[in-house]
């Protein structure tokens, strides 16, 4: 009776250890246990730029269930948004009027549109990325069914071809979406983020409209070399008004960019740099400031030090106006402090203190 209880028991052990095994099996094995997913599929990881590499184009490419001939615009969501929260409500309609590309849902199947300029603004960091909103032109039915990565194990979700070259050669890498859902007009606070499928537009004559949301997991890529930092001279020729081209990295100063109002200057950025700095110490520490408020942004490292100069610089520019400094005697106690931190900040941006300037980056 003992001999048989042995028996089973040592048969009970080793169908536990079996179980474990076959149960924590991983996907890298050869053979893992039910592995639902094709090979083939776009990689659901995150995407990053390797090293070295420059980004060159991305297309957005969505699987449509219904043909509607209905034209889709795409624009940029300006919010974040989670798939199995988000309602009409709480989104509230967070995304940009900026049509970044369009496509139109006359057949059924796979189609793809350029979305280069979106996709390159979120990996140099100049949008953030909150992913894709799909909006009807017409506002009227039919509605365009497209498919989700909760249907048949994410089979047709939608994904990113990003395209981008590397040691000569142009090599091409796709990234499946990590969210999609719809959200619905008539049903403010309902969410949709466990359905298989996802739609826009209008379901019926007197529907109200549906707005799909997508959205991919891209790693930030500094487009800063060796995170090196560089002159105001630089970043002045390199605004939208030229003659260089435009420096995407004056997309981090918010609201409007090179065309932000710069303190209490009356003027822009663009227009601070474009002002003479003789004579009035104001300039001369913002021209620096702008410099270094640059090449923080787009990813240069700072020493504490110079922080500590780029912090007492902000205070200043936000309590004194251009005016103000210009009337003081040369002598003036502040006035002073204005031409110290200029120093300060002036030694960063040409490289003598920090990680360096990039001296091969147009300055």
């Amino acid at each position: 009776m003992w001999k048989f209880k042995k028996q089973h028991l040592a048969m009970l052990i080793s169908s536990i250890i079996l179980a474990v095994i076959l149960l924590t099996s991983c996907q890298k094995e050869p053979t893992p246990v039910e592995s639902n997913q094709d090979s083939t599929l776009p990689e659901l990881s995150k995407f990053a730029l390797p090293e070295g590499a420059t980004f060159v184009s991305a297309t957005f490419n969505i699987n449509i269930l219904v043909a509607t001939n209905q034209t889709i615009n795409v624009h940029r969501i300006t919010n974040p948004w989670d798939e199995m929260v988000v309602t009409w409500n709480n989104f509230g309609g967070s995304y940009s009027p900026t049509i970044e590309a369009t496509f139109n849902a006359s057949a059924a199947g796979w189609t793809s549109v350029d979305v280069t300029n979106l996709v390159g603004s979120w990996l140099n960091g100049s949008k953030p990325n909150y992913g894709l909103l799909l909006d009807q032109v017409d506002k009227t039915w039919p509605r365009t069914e497209y498919d989700t990565r909760e249907y048949d194990f994410a089979a047709n979700a939608s994904y990113l071809q990003i395209c981008y070259t590397l040691n000569g050669e142009v090599l091409c890498d796709t990234t499946r979406n990590i969210g999609d859902t719809y959200i619905y007009q008539a049903s403010p606070d309902d969410n949709n983020g466990y359905k298989g499928e996802m739609y826009s537009g209008w379901g019926w004559d007197s529907d109200l409209e549906k707005q799909a949301l997508v959205k991919f997991d891209l790693e930030y890529t500094s487009s800063v070399p060796s995170q090196c930092t560089r002159i105001p001279l630089y970043w002045q020729r390199h605004t939208q008004y030229g003659p260089e081209s435009r420096d995407n990295n004056w997309d981090l100063i918010q609201p409007n960019g090179e065309n932000t109002q710069f303190f209490l200057s009356g003027k822009s950025y663009y227009q601070v740099l474009l002002t003479s700095q003789w004579f009035n110490d104001y300039y001369t520490l913002a021209r620096q400031y702008i410099g270094a408020k640059l090449n923080k942004l787009s990813g240069a490292s700072i020493p504490a030090e110079v922080q500590t100069a780029f912090d007492n610089a902000t205070n200043l520019l936000n309590t004194y106006t251009p005016a103000q400094v210009a009337g003081w005697n040369y002598w003036h106690p502040t006035r002073i402090q204005f031409r110290l931190k200029a120093f300060d900040l002036l030694r960063y941006n040409w490289g003598i203190v920090g990680p360096g300037r990039c001296y091969n980056c147009g300055d």
